[in-house]
């Protein structure tokens, strides 16, 4: 993921999703809810090329 390239409400959209799964999950699912949104981050960047 090109976190330089985020906006920074898009960031902040990111932190807070990523807070709402920390309080609502184990470490583990959200270390595998992170990989996920990578994943589909890396996916979206790749056809905004």
């Amino acid at each position: 993921m090109s976190w330089d390239k985020l906006t920074d409400e898009e960031k902040e959209r990111y932190c807070s999703l990523k807070e709402c799964m920390i309080d609502a999950l184990s470490v583990k699912e959200v270390q595998l809810y992170e990989r996920l949104i990578h994943e589909l981050l890396d996916k979206v960047n790749e056809r905004q090329k």
